[in-house]
């Protein structure tokens, strides 16, 4: 729309450089019913329905108008919504901290792209507050260091502890393996003097054959 606004004789002088309106002289005028026209057909139907109101419908001029306000009405609430969603973010319950860093991320960008902005300080305590009793000890320590370093003010890059959480969640995970290949291995080679495998005290041999008589 941009450029046929600017590059149609007709249309010249209708929209300034900051993308302003300037109604045309003749509302009633040919060039005005062209652009009515011409937006119906860039447009969904919602929006459609919105410049068929009585007092845009015909108008090209007035049915630009009502769309920037439309659309400015959107991305505000979309800001706030996004915003809130963001700072409202926690995680659940036996959730990986792999899982909820996609999910901070996804929820990041979200709130980024509808024109809210995050310094990194920001970054961080939001996501240290996020985490509560998460219940995962093995970050635990952690997590108490981080907090102490923001109540004294440092500032810790946010892809570094990113990357550090990852870390600690990797490490957990192959220590749980080991350990659940150390109790298959015990379960399939057990120990053959474990009180279970003795009897009377005594080592269970195999039985010795008596000679027949």
């Amino acid at each position: 729309m941009v450029s046929i606004l600017s590059g149609e004789e007709h249309f010249q002088g209708i929209l300034s450089d900051n993308f302003e309106i300037t109604p045309f002289d003749d509302p009633y005028g040919t060039p005005n019913k062209v652009l009515f026209m011409l937006v119906l057909t860039y447009v969904d139907e919602h929006y459609k329905t919105v410049i068929r109101r009585r007092d845009t419908n015909g108008f090209g001029d007035k049915a630009i108008l009502a769309l920037q306000a439309q659309c400015a009405s959107i991305t505000a609430f979309e800001t706030h919504s996004t915003h809130r969603e963001f700072t409202g973010l926690r995680i659940v319950p036996k959730e990986s901290i792999s899982a909820y860093l996609r999910r901070f991320s996804i929820a990041r960008d979200k709130a980024e792209d509808a024109g809210n902005e995050y310094d990194n300080d920001t970054l961080v305590d939001l996501f240290l507050s996020s985490l509560g009793n998460s219940g995962h000890e093995y970050y635990s320590s952690f997590l108490s260091t981080l907090e102490f370093q923001r109540a004294e003010t440092k500032s810790i890059p946010f892809s570094s502890l990113e990357q550090r959480f990852l870390q600690l969640e990797e490490r957990h995970a192959l220590r749980g393996s080991a350990r659940r290949e150390g109790a298959n291995a015990a379960l399939l080679n057990p120990n053959p003097l474990a009180a279970s495998n003795r009897q009377g005290g005594k080592h269970k041999g195999k039985p010795q054959q008596r000679g027949g008589v």
